[in-house]
């Protein structure tokens, strides 16, 4: 029997070697590939042993509460801090503060949310756009099903993604 690939198998460090600040990377795989895994295990080991941190970006706060769970259990919360899309817009319309320089990564689970979700929030465009406009931290861009909303990033926003 054919072993079934994850993206952990497919992203090698070497090939995470070859990102640089600004970069969008997008990883699209179906669930249960492992795109959670490589953040919590691979990408975490490579942020710790350059002293860096993550910032996830989750789409529902059910989902939420499960990766911190997951990462306070594994004591990886040294490296990675997890969020709402949700918290990011709310924080940018009410406060006009969202500093996220403090993040070498930006991780940006179930991407697709930006379009998904915009036919009934009108606020998807603000977290989209702070996440795009931030040049010192690799963008990492993870879904099942994000190809329109690659293709709008590449055509709307101008980034290849």
């Amino acid at each position: 029997m054919k072993k079934k690939l994850r993206v952990s198998d497919l992203i090698t460090i070497e090939e995470t070697n070859t990102w640089s600040a600004g970069d969008c990377i997008t990883i699209k795989a179906g669930t249960g590939s492992g795109k959670s895994y490589f953040i919590k295990n691979t990408l975490y080991d490579i942020a710790k042993r350059e002293n860096n941190k993550i910032l996830m970006l989750i789409h529902r706060s059910n989902c939420t509460e499960q990766f911190i769970n997951e990462i306070v259990r594994d004591k990886k919360n040294d490296v990675i801090d997890i969020k709402t899309y949700q918290k990011l817009e709310y924080n940018e319309i009410r406060t006009c503060i969202n500093d996220l320089s403090e993040y070498q990564y930006i991780c940006c689970d179930e991407f697709h949310y930006f379009m998904s979700d915009a036919s009934f929030s009108k606020t998807t465009d603000i977290s989209l756009d702070l996440i795009l406009t931030q040049t010192f931290a690799t963008k990492i861009f993870m879904s099942a099903t994000g190809d329109q909303m690659k293709m709008y990033i590449n055509e709307n926003k101008n980034i290849r993604l």
